[in-house]
């Protein structure tokens, strides 16, 4: 889980002298472009542990997957076990059952802090791919009664392989030598903790989560939990450790070999989006495999192997409620909850957030297949004279905070904070009392979720980008970011300026709000994801779009606002604002009006747009129109919300171009700029 709350004591034999973080997942995925090239899985081990702070010492791992004739090509099979003896049974349970073992080795880590369980590995004769998920679910059943767990097969394929254990993400990789490039794949995921609904504190619950060939490491919470897993008793499977992680693993196991689909089908199962951003064809898909479907927040990040080509694969929420950033750069292709993890191996790299219910797929053999967003979003670093690489080690919160209180006295005007790669909470809760507006902290690098939150007057500049939750609950000062920032960007922004160079996660500007004079501006450089101003009640938001994107934002604009302007430059289609009922269903209350006599059906052939409320009001008769408008607003509980193609009035030009042209100034963008930024249409959102 992301975003959870921090205890501020240090857990005993901790390697890194952090906090525990609470429901913090941290998931890190890297492929290679060429199938001729390996990767060490000491980046593996850099990935995860640049996320740190999202670890615990409760779990963690790490799963390889190689090409046909790569590193592992004999069938293996993995299993923690409670000692020998069981380890005995479990070897003649597989021999009996599945295929001969042509070997077995058995590593005791008993005796080690960080596994908990002895593992045994067997080699196996060319098993029958058809029958074997199903015989180590029965296998796995007997190692459980109840709350004892004598023993678990966790890994069993030829092209895929887990190391996982009791610990942080260091210590498993130390328990198994992958720091120091023991073993190569071409593709690595890794996982920093214990799943969330799960008690830890044995191996068998530690990411990654694998079946066959197909691993996957997961952050979030899956509600669907009960219908997953009745679908995969429904096939046959009913041996489940009580995590709703293991069940997305035997979930894209059961859709890709038992049903056959590609990837990308599977994929788009699980990630389950609402039904008016998909064609028939998908829904008809996503219909076929109801219970398969997964619901509530995650980011889930994963590899496949099946010989001939072997893939990395990520996939999101229909909300998108935890974070996942993409990447790629000329050998790799990158999967992670933050972009700083990304950094630390490849500063250089294209980097942009996925978007909500999407998946991102990509292979050795054919490069990119789903980018994992509608809108090109990738950019690289923006440079900038004070720009510096980031740190691959980052600082802890508290040195930084010590640092911008101790040199931002009285005397202090500025200062520059250095190698930051991932530090969250920086300037949180920094005071700049009487002195605030002249104060000014550089950042050079990639912090972490939570800059400059509660910020009272200060003024923060990044020269670099800024991951989740930036400026929340900022009542005044000024926030300067020359890159993009993540997601819940400006959330309850209730003063001052924040200026961002480049694009938005989601829900940018939630919340957002204002109080007699004090009226916040947020100002993007670029573009803003989904559930832009969601609830938004106050303030103004302006969207530049100097790229010239066609669609410079994404869905669900100002769902439940009430207050405020959005500003986008561009067009914006009505389809894109609020959360719309379905055209069909506004198309079957239609039915149903000339059903009763109330509407004659002929008016139905004039050309209405059923996702464009105004639409539909300048067709229909009032006295039905008022009554459609009830599917799209509920007068009761929200406030109808207005859409406007235009440029902008004399009056909205002289408040913004004050605003927008200190924004241009402050990411040392050309003033000329400005002329046309204002004489240029734009789609302007607000309430009635």
């Amino acid at each position: 889980m992301d975003g959870g709350d921090t205890m501020t004591t240090t857990i005993p034999g901790s390697l890194y002298g952090l906090p525990h973080v609470k429901d913090g997942c941290g998931v890190f995925g890297i492929i290679s472009r060429d199938p001729s090239e390996l990767i060490p899985s000491s980046m593996a081990v850099s990935g995860i542990c640049a996320a740190r702070q999202r670890g615990s010492r409760l779990g963690a791992g790490f799963a390889s997957t190689v090409l046909e004739g790569g590193p592992r090509t004999p069938f293996r099979m993995k299993a923690f076990v409670r000692d020998q003896g069981t380890a005995q049974e479990l070897a003649s349970a597989v021999g009996s059952s599945i295929s001969e073992v042509t070997s077995t080795s058995f590593s005791d880590f008993a005796g080690s802090a960080v596994a908990g369980m002895p593992m045994m590995e067997m080699t196996l004769a060319q098993p029958d791919l058809r029958t074997i998920s199903g015989i180590v679910d029965r296998i796995n059943s007997k190692l459980i009664s109840g709350s004892d767990v004598s023993g678990r097969i966790f890994s069993y394929g030829r092209y895929t392989d887990v190391f996982k254990g009791v610990g942080f993400p260091d210590d498993v990789a130390t328990l198994y030598g992958l720091q120091n490039d023991s073993r190569e794949a071409h593709a690595w995921i890794a996982h920093s903790r214990q799943p969330t609904n799960s008690p830890g504190a044995l191996p068998v619950w530690s990411h990654p989560f694998s079946a066959l060939d197909c691993a996957i490491v997961h952050n979030g919470d899956i509600s669907s939990f009960g219908a997953n897993v009745a679908y995969l008793e429904s096939r046959g499977y009913h041996s489940h450790i009580g995590t709703d992680s293991e069940v997305i693993a035997r979930l894209l196991e059961v859709l890709l070999r038992e049903e056959g689909l590609e990837l990308c089908d599977a994929l788009r199962i699980l990630s389950n989006p609402h039904s008016r951003q998909l064609t028939a064809e998908a829904r008809e898909l996503l219909a076929n495999y109801r219970n398969a479907r997964l619901d509530g927040p995650f980011s889930v990040v994963g590899s496949y192997g099946t010989g001939s080509d072997c893939f990395l694969f990520a996939v999101t929420d229909r909300s998108k409620f935890r974070p996942l950033v993409l990447g790629q750069d000329r050998r790799y292709f990158y999967a992670a909850s933050e972009e700083s993890q990304i950094r630390s191996l490849s500063p250089d790299a294209e980097v942009w957030n996925a978007e909500s219910a999407s998946f991102f797929v990509c292979s050795v053999r054919r490069g990119l297949i789903a980018s994992g967003t509608s809108r090109n979003l990738a950019t690289r670093p923006l440079s900038s004279p004070a720009a510096t690489k980031p740190a691959r080690t980052s600082r802890t919160h508290e040195s930084v905070n010590s640092e911008i209180v101790s040199h931002l006295g009285e005397d202090g005007e500025e200062m520059v904070v250095e190698d930051v790669n991932g530090t969250r909470f920086i300037g949180m809760g920094v005071s700049f009392g009487t002195t605030a507006g002249t104060k000014k902290v550089i950042v050079n690098g990639y912090p972490g979720n939570c800059l400059a939150n509660l910020n009272d007057g200060g003024i923060f500049e990044v020269f670099g980008s800024v991951a989740d939750d930036l400026a929340d609950t900022m009542t005044d000062g000024k926030v300067i970011v020359h890159g993009n920032a993540g997601d819940v960007a400006g959330q309850a922004l209730q003063g001052g300026r924040l200026y961002v160079r480049g694009s938005v996660g989601n829900r940018a500007a939630i919340q957002m709000r204002e109080f007699r004079e004090r009226r916040p501006y947020f100002i993007i450089g670029e573009s803003a994801g989904d559930y832009l101003g969601e609830y938004m009640a106050g303030g103004r938001v302006v969207v530049l779009n100097l790229s010239r994107r066609g669609r410079p934002a994404g869905d669900y604009i100002g769902t439940g606002m009430v207050g405020g302007k959005i500003f986008i430059r561009g067009n914006v289609l009505p389809s894109q604002v609020g959360l719309l009922p379905l055209p069909a269903d506004v198309l079957g209350y239609l039915d149903s009006l000339c059903e009763e006599g109330l509407l004659d059906r002929r008016l139905l052939g004039e050309g209405i747009d059923l996702s464009d409320p105004a639409s539909i009001e300048k067709v229909l008769p009032p006295e039905v129109s008022s009554r459609v408008m009830m599917l799209f607003y509920n007068t009761r509980h929200s406030k109808r919300i207005l859409i406007e193609n235009r440029v902008l009035s004399e009056a909205e030009k002289t408040e913004l171009s004050p605003v927008i042209s200190d924004c241009l100034g402050s990411l040392l963008l050309p003033e000329s700029l400005i002329a046309e930024v204002l004489s240029s249409e734009y789609s302007v959102i607000s309430v009635e």
